[in-house]
């Protein structure tokens, strides 16, 4: 403070005299209650610089104090040295919280500035408002990959509460979110409190429903106990879809000897053949489907390509796939007759977001594949279009684990310049001599899809999932019968892939042109066990 006498404004340039009217408190009009911490400012600067101030102050009486009970008062303060002064220091620490003061108070340049830190720094903290406020595709995947590398961390945040819901949507969607299901639904009920505020809603249960629409299908009920969803979850769900989950969830206590559970996951032990599979096309099981729609989030509107999202419809419809393995301990002789009709087992993969599992595939009684437990080896380098199918000759290719899996299912390439369709017939066999004198079909079936000429890539499910034993030669051989197809080319063998080595060899039986380099099966879909 200058003394008496004294010109304090002398030497100062503008922004200096400002800095020391605001550090000083010189002639303040206006007092901000900060979560109780008392800021002096000037209606005239904060004007100036801000169309919200000056329709916040045009509107207040002149000897009005201002309450502010959403900003921390370190934040505040530096958000008005930047109105005054055209700079501050932005710390990690509290950039998030001065992003989203800039926002509120629409200070362009405080934004620019606190979104050029983030992207050098993002936090634990930060990381989910710099998501809500990111607008380039680089910062959104950082972001995306933050989350997932440091999920329980994450979630804990303020910031997570704070998540725009088709951000939300699609981290829960995803399966590398790898936090307990009991946590996710607790932290999208406080979530979906926040939102009504945020949307100048009364707090209340029709509201909290209203604002989560189909988030809260994504939360996987099966894997919580009975208990917890009764007590917990039920009044979030609609009549039908407690009754499906709690019936289903007291058939798995039913099976007990036949199932097991093991940090939320609910399994077969290590006969794969135990239990069934139900899985979906595109579609939300009954089981999920929490009544009509209130609000529908886009998944996928303006994220990156790393989310994984669900796309949820309006159907109901339930597959039932055989509820065990149609070729069990059989041998490559038998008779094509024998071989299964499935149908409803193959799946765009686009439609999931490119090589991304649901994690809606799931068992008839309940089996949910844990989040990260799905691993999707891809083998080609590059993708061409022209591939035949002529003169009955199949394709196939042989692969080598090194370690004891679960086959799940297989991607395999759509036809390409028009739509078309297919008839498919498929056997997975184990090599269990000398490799191609003996071996074993361990899996068949006879299946159909359909392909629109533009999608790739398509998943076909294994359903019950196959055991793959470390070591052992595999082969999967297809006779497809259709129009010509996309194919892959570049082949990669090993691959390895979190942890995971597979070695691709080529199935010198099959002539339609599919090796280890070349052809179909551009990937096979597996789970550690």
């Amino acid at each position: 403070m200058a003394s008496a006498g004294e010109d304090w404004r002398t030497g100062k340039s503008i922004i200096e005299c400002n800095r020391y009217m605001l550090d000083n408190s010189v002639h303040t009009d206006v007092t901000f209650n900060v979560k109780s911490t008392m800021l002096l400012a000037h209606r005239t600067i904060l004007i100036s610089r801000s169309q919200v101030f000056e329709s916040l102050l045009t509107s207040q009486a002149s000897s009005g104090v201002i309450s502010i009970p959403d900003i921390e008062p370190a934040v505040f303060g530096k958000m008005l040295s930047f109105i005054y002064c055209d700079s501050v220091d932005v710390d990690d620490s509290d950039a998030a919280g001065l992003l989203a003061a800039a926002k509120k108070y629409k200070i362009s340049g405080l934004e620019a500035l606190c979104m050029q830190k983030m992207k050098t720094g993002v936090s634990i903290e930060s990381v989910c408002i710099v998501l809500n406020h990111a607008a380039d595709s680089q910062l959104k995947d950082k972001c995306v990959e933050f989350i997932f590398k440091f999920p329980q961390q994450v979630i804990e945040t303020s910031g997570f509460l704070q998540l725009q819901p088709q951000h939300l949507l699609a981290i829960i969607a995803d399966d590398r979110f790898n936090v307990k299901e009991e946590l996710i639904f607790e932290t999208l009920v406080k979530w979906s409190e926040k939102e009504c505020i945020r949307q100048n809603l009364s707090v209340n249960l029709p509201h909290q429903n209203q604002v989560l629409g189909d988030i809260v299908k994504l939360v996987r009920f099966g894997l919580m106990e009975h208990k917890y969803v009764k007590e917990k979850c039920k009044k979030f769900l609609s009549s039908e879809s407690y009754v499906d989950i709690m019936e289903e969830l007291a058939e798995l206590g039913n099976n007990s000897g036949l199932i097991k559970k093991k940090r939320g996951l609910v399994a077969t032990p290590d006969d794969s053949n135990s239990v069934s599979s139900t899985l979906t096309s595109n579609s939300s099981s009954r089981v999920f489907d929490h009544g009509a729609s209130r609000t529908s989030y886009g998944a996928t509107q303006g994220l990156p390509s790393s989310f994984t999202s669900f796309p949820m419809q309006s159907n109901n419809t339930r597959v039932l796939h055989p509820r065990s393995n149609p070729m069990e301990t059989s041998n490559s002789s038998r008779s094509s007759q024998d071989i299964p009709e499935v149908t409803d087992c193959i799946r765009p993969v686009e439609a999931v977001q490119r090589y991304s599992l649901e994690h809606r595939e799931r068992v008839r009684l309940g089996y949910f594949i844990e989040r990260e437990q799905r691993i999707i080896v891809e083998r080609f380098e590059a993708t061409q279009s022209g591939k035949a199918y002529t003169r009955d000759n199949k394709d196939g290719v042989s692969f080598i684990s090194s370690e004891n899996l679960k086959l799940h299912g297989m991607l395999i390439y759509g036809s390409h310049q028009r739509p078309g369709s297919y008839e498919i017939e498929l056997e997975i066999l184990v090599d269990t001599g000398i490799r191609g004198s003996d071996l074993q079909r361990v899996y068949a079936l006879k299946t159909s899809m359909s392909s629109d000429g533009a999608t790739k890539v398509y998943e076909l499910i294994v359903s019950p999932a196959v055991m793959i034993e470390s070591a052992k030669v595999y082969t999967i051989r297809a006779l497809f019968k259709g129009q010509a197809s996309f194919y892959g080319v570049k082949g990669v063998s090993p691959v390895l892939k979190n942890g995971l080595q597979i070695d691709f060899v080529t199935d010198i039986t099959c002539l339609n042109l599919t090796s280890k380099e070349i052809g179909q099966f551009p990937g096979l879909i597996f789970e550690k066990v």
